[in-house]
This record gives structure tokens, C-alpha cells and sequence, in this order.
């Protein structure tokens, strides 16, 4: 597989239950794909976005409805976004950094 790990589903918790309640992520479209820096999205106003290593670490701080995300400060590699949408719907995508 490259060296790429598979994404591992988001649990949620419930306000109302503690059960978890687990997502599988849908598919998020990222372009350009693979990129130099600047990474366009199309996100809500009050989607959480993450962008995370392949060991699944935070690597930027947590950003609310960016358009694009500019990684350009970040090493060569393969990362990870995801995007959290107000209904607590998860979409994730991944990018490689030239």
C-alpha cells in the first residue's frame, strides 16, 4: 500500500447517550491533488477542518469554514483533512505535499 495507512472511521458521543456513535467518512474533494501549497476546499461556514499526518497527529491548528488551506509551510509528504460539518458529518480526503 505505498506506506499509506487506511483512514480509521471518527466516533462521535452523543449529547444525549453515552453510546459512541461511529461515521465512516465520506469523501472529500481536494484540488490541486498533489500540491505545492494552497489546497481549494468547498466547506460551510461552520465546517471544522483538520489537516493530520499519517500517524493521524494534528499538524495545523484547527480551522472553522477556510476555503482553501495553504500548506506550503509543511514537508513533503502525504497528509490527511478532514472536515466536520455542523451536523457532525465527517468527510475526510487525502493530500500529497510536493
Amino acid at each position: 500500500m505505498c506506506g499509506i495507512r487506511p483512514i480509521k472511521p471518527t466516533i462521535f458521543y452523543s449529547n444525549t447517550t453515552s453510546a459512541p456513535v461511529v461515521v465512516a467518512p465520506e469523501k472529500l474533494t481536494l484540488s490541486p491533488n498533489p500540491t505545492t501549497g494552497l489546497v481549494n476546499l468547498n466547506l460551510t461556514p461552520a465546517s471544522r477542518l483538520s489537516v493530520l499526518n499519517t500517524q493521524g497527529q494534528p499538524v495545523t491548528p484547527d480551522r472553522l469554514g477556510d476555503q482553501a488551506i495553504n500548506l506550503g509551510h509543511l514537508p513533503a509528504g502525504v497528509y490527511y483533512i478532514q472536515v466536520v460539518d455542523e451536523d457532525r458529518q465527517v468527510k475526510m480526503g487525502t493530500i500529497v505535499k510536493q
